[in-house]
């Protein structure tokens, strides 16, 4: 449920900006993804590998943004 709710947070983001089916695709792999670290956090019983993997995916959406604009 939780991870569920952590995608649901980045739909006010996205709705509006992008196509309805970019945002259900969105939230799919969000869903996924917040899931995949709460299992990195269980294994590995830090955040680290969270943090890291949600600095990376902070970092690629600002490349994205930056090149869509030039």
């Amino acid at each position: 449920m939780g991870d569920l709710i952590y995608a649901g947070f980045h739909v006010f983001i996205l709705w509006g900006k992008a196509h309805v089916l970019s945002v259900v695709l969105a939230i799919s792999a969000l869903t996924f993804i917040g899931w995949f670290w709460r299992q990195l956090y269980r294994r590995q019983g830090g955040l680290l590998a969270s943090v890291l993997g949600h600095m990376a995916a902070d970092f690629f959406i600002l490349l994205v943004v930056f090149y869509a604009k030039m």
